[in-house]
């Protein structure tokens, strides 16, 4: 965690207490781009919801890139963590518990302030799940904010990964455990050597990515705990995802590694340099971060590059010429126009 704290000061806005910044370090490691369109729904930044681009920063600002004008804003001044988007709802999180906003016109739906600092939630159909600083895990009803459950853990819990009608957490106790999505129960736990990264990422069924300190990335049973696979990468991975073949890791120092699926044997591995703080698929290609002033397309098959998309420098909650949404610095991605490898800098 001190790794990624240390990038986070050098980067954004010193925030108040060690909780804010805790939880404003991990947002970091979490998705940059989430699209309205999954069973599932993931937290990211921004978030794309039909024609509107939401993005969330010290508030919540919702655009259409192509009108090139804001829509609205809400919790201005506020800190934002990433969005989840189900159902018509956006739902953000922060040191101060957790607030659904109508994604249409930004009128405040609910907010719990009764637990403090969490994680951004995961969504399935009407329910919330979420990991708090203090250790807790809930479920909460996404329509009218209420409680369904309460399970408490121990250090601060990440965002879980949801595996069928499981959720698979950990977070600074070194421990990995499984809970039923339904009631809370606790399914099994099991040690871990270092403690997790960033929240376990759900990679296929019954399958989960759960990263750790010392450079390890292991893909468990969701079912029992069991490895299905480790891999030693040399690096801690700040970020997983993955397609119908491969599991992406992307490790501090600015590496990604692409793992085959089934035994995490090493497909490719592409060094883009700077300090890339987050991986995304869009479009048929992965797209990374590498510094605050553009956006690099890898071919997900070869590891090859794509292209460069400049976005110019860091801007919050604004629009940029040419319909790019941007937030510190996350954009609307579907409009970059990637040049030539041949013509990169």
């Amino acid at each position: 965690m001190s790794a990624i704290m240390a990038r986070t000061k050098t980067r954004r806005r010193r925030v108040s207490g060690l909780g804010s910044r805790l939880m404003m370090a991990i947002a970091l490691a979490l998705p940059l781009v989430v699209r309205a369109d999954s069973d599932v729904a993931r937290p990211g930044n921004p978030v794309i919801v039909a024609d509107r681009v939401c993005v969330s920063d010290e508030g919540i600002h919702c655009f259409e890139p192509a009108a090139n004008r804001s829509v609205w804003t809400a919790l201005e001044g506020r800190q934002t963590l990433e969005l989840t988007y189900s159902a018509g709802r956006l739902f953000t999180t922060g040191s101060d518990g957790l607030t659904a906003i109508d994604s249409s016109s930004g009128e405040l739906m609910w907010a719990r302030r009764d637990f403090g600092a969490a994680f951004p939630p995961i969504a399935r159909g009407t329910s919330l799940w979420l990991g708090t600083r203090d250790g807790h895990v809930r479920r909460i009803d996404a329509r009218t904010g209420a409680e369904l459950w309460d399970t408490r853990l121990a250090g601060w819990v990440y965002t879980p990964a949801l595996s069928g009608e499981r959720l698979i957490t950990g977070g600074s106790a070194s421990v990995l455990w499984a809970l039923a999505a339904s009631n809370g129960e606790l399914l099994w736990s099991r040690p871990l050597a270092q403690e997790i990264v960033f929240s376990p990422t759900t990679v296929m069924d019954g399958a989960v990515a759960v990263a750790t300190f010392d450079g390890r990335l292991r893909l468990v049973s969701a079912r029992d705990g069991g490895d299905l696979w480790i891999r030693k990468l040399g690096a801690p991975t700040s970020r997983v995802t993955a397609d119908a073949h491969r599991i992406y890791a992307l490790l501090m120092g600015g590496t990604v590694t692409a793992l085959d699926r089934r035994d995490g044997a090493t497909v490719w591995t592409r060094h883009v340099g700077g300090a890339p703080r987050n991986l995304t698929r869009l479009n048929g290609y992965l797209m990374l971060w590498p510094g605050t002033d553009a956006v690099v397309a890898l071919d997900p098959a070869s590891g090859t590059l794509h292209g460069r998309a400049e976005i110019g420098t860091e801007v919050i909650g604004a629009v940029l010429p040419g319909g790019l949404v941007a937030t510190r610095p996350p954009v609307d991605l579907r409009r970059l126009h990637f040049r030539e490898p041949s013509t990169m800098r």
